[in-house]
């Protein structure tokens, strides 16, 4: 696809508040990555610095990473680099849509570092040892999309070089229980009750997946 087309920056808050921003593209693979260019019509204030309008951000998406970031420029000088935590759901030549983790990391042109917006966590959210905050845990049971309980989080799956989960071990239970593998961006927010995680799948495609096998998983 050609630069400078016009694309939709989708970005979904974790309250479920919905943002957009009607940007250029620099740069386009569909499902795969983005960097795309968004021009300020006024000043910004993030994180104790102004950005002037006038500047322009360049927001670099990627599918299989699970942050973006923003590199904040003002007649090509760079002002920041702005790395928000999320999950990228889509890359097409209409949009890029991505789901705010609240957690952001601003870095400075002499190299500083602000983490920001810690104090907006919501003090119910579930925190797993050595993996910060998530919307999940193991032990945490999963509903499908069509509102049955498929079984319960018994392991995360981690990148052995980043420690980022990779995916999820979900255990059926029962006596021909089965475990089967689903990825971070299958699972959603919490439902209403609290008692479930969101799965994106329904049962059905649920069954169709392959029983999950360790050694697979293990493989580069």
């Amino acid at each position: 696809m050609s630069k400078d087309r016009p694309i939709i920056e989708r970005k979904t808050r974790f309250d479920g508040s919905v943002e957009e921003f009607a940007c250029r593209t620099l740069l386009l693979e569909p499902g795969a990555r983005a960097v795309v260019r968004y021009d300020l019509d006024r000043d910004w204030h993030v994180g104790g610095m102004t950005f002037p309008k006038g500047g322009y951000t360049a927001g670099h998406f990627w599918m299989d990473r699970p942050y973006n970031v923003y590199h904040w420029l003002e007649a090509g000088r760079t002002l920041a680099y702005y790395f928000n935590v999320g999950i990228v759901d889509e890359i097409t030549e209409a949009r890029v849509a991505w789901r705010d983790l609240i957690i952001d990391v601003l870095v400075r042109p002499d190299g500083a570092i602000d983490i920001l917006d810690e104090d907006e966590l919501p003090p119910d959210l579930p925190i797993h040892a050595g993996t910060g905050r998530m919307p999940f845990q193991v032990g945490s049971t999963v509903r499908t999309s069509d509102g049955q309980d498929a079984g319960t989080i018994e392991e995360l799956v981690r990148d052995p070089a980043t420690t980022v989960v990779t995916g999820c071990v979900v255990s059926t239970g029962g006596i021909l229980g089965r475990k089967v593998l689903v990825t971070p961006k299958e699972l959603g927010d919490r439902t209403p009750d609290g008692d479930a995680v969101r799965l994106s799948l329904t049962q059905a495609e649920l069954e169709e997946r392959p029983d999950y096998e360790e050694e697979e998983a293990a493989k580069p």
